[in-house]
């Protein structure tokens, strides 16, 4: 029995999904259960230039009828992959085990008809819809109500290279990051218009992500006065040494279905000034204090947490409190989590 992970695309430059599916498929592959990570395009593609394609659906149409067994698995990610298979599924009359994950608590179908009817064709073909946080299961359950007894919560898991907390020393500059796609829902702008508000605070804000953004991000960071002040990385392989750089990171999304870059920097002991919305809080937001959490639409309240946080002491509680956090957001956890699962839906050994 194979899991088969189908997604859209798997840049070099992954997003939160991407990176938690790609985990997800290295750590079956670890305990000797067969798993095979395919993509609409990127990476392991089945050949399309865009996931948004006719080509596209043709090629997981295919891929379904020529690889997969009727004791597999089929396990699929986004939109529109979740779409192409809940549709190849029915016109192959495949009988085998569908289902899926649900990455976020937003998307632009949410909220018209049109989007509701494509969403109840994407998700009726799914015997399990997997949500990442309690945030995007109650988004999803409140959009499709009748999907409610399909959804079952696993929380992401994250690469965690620390096992124990390390306090920064106190530099002269204070060093602020940020690490995601440079995308409108990510709310750089945000960021910012705050960090422009410290014109007497010696710093610098990384930037470690691409995307369409960027040049309007670069523009913008000049007209502020910030050209100097902020530094894009662009693609960052070692996250971890990059984020061990920085005293303080920032995440302003407008919407996050979890918060995994969140997770990252909280167990490289940073403390996170992280937007208050869901998803993000359950993460973030937590007792002992972890974070400072704002409004991701008033800078004010962005700038404010960052003179909180000139306070090195303030730095270092917040920072070990965060990095203990993170330990709860294991990988090895949310793989076990899915294991648990595949075999509750197939009674076969996994192997």
């Amino acid at each position: 029995m194979t899991i088969h992970h189908i997604i859209n695309e798997l840049p070099l430059d992954m997003g939160g999904a991407e990176k938690i599916t790609s985990l997800l498929h290295e750590g079956l592959l670890e305990k000797e259960i067969s798993s095979r990570l395919v993509s609409l395009a990127g990476i392991s593609s089945l050949g399309a230039k865009t996931p948004y394609s006719i080509e596209s659906f043709m090629n997981v149409y295919s891929y379904i009828k020529n690889n997969c067994k009727m004791d597999d698995i089929i396990h699929a990610h986004l939109f529109p992959t979740m779409l192409y298979v809940s549709l190849a599924v029915r016109m192959l009359r495949w009988r085998g085990n569908v289902v899926c994950t649900e990455h976020s608590t937003h998307n632009r179908r949410r909220g018209s008809f049109f989007g509701k009817i494509i969403d109840w064709q994407t998700y009726r073909g799914y015997k399990k819809i997997f949500c990442i946080s309690s945030a995007t299961r109650d988004a999803l359950q409140d959009w499709m109500p009748s999907m409610a007894d399909k959804c079952l919560v696993i929380e992401n898991g994250a690469e965690l290279p620390f096992d124990t907390f390390t306090p920064r020393e106190n530099h002269r500059k204070l060093i602020i990051a940020s690490v995601g796609r440079l995308h409108k829902i990510k709310n750089y702008e945000t960021a910012l218009k705050a960090l422009a508000s410290l014109d007497d605070l010696d710093f610098e804000y990384h930037i470690a992500g691409t995307g369409v953004e960027e040049k309007h991000l670069r523009e913008m960071s000049i007209q502020l006065g910030l050209k100097d002040k902020v530094k894009f990385r662009g693609y960052v392989e070692d996250i971890a040494s990059f984020l061990q750089q920085a005293d303080v990171f920032i995440i302003t999304s407008r919407w996050e279905g979890f918060g995994l870059a969140a997770v990252e920097a909280m167990n490289a002991g940073l403390p996170v000034i992280a937007s208050d919305v869901p998803g993000l809080s359950e993460i973030t937001d937590s007792e002992p204090k972890c974070s400072i959490m704002v409004s991701p639409e008033k800078p004010a309240e962005i700038t404010d947490a960052v003179m909180q946080l000139l306070d090195r002491d303030r730095r270092i509680e917040l920072g070990k409190s965060a990095f203990e956090r993170s330990l709860l957001f294991s990988k090895e956890r949310m793989i076990d989590s899915y294991i648990a699962e595949y075999k509750k839906i197939f009674s076969q050994p996994l192997c």
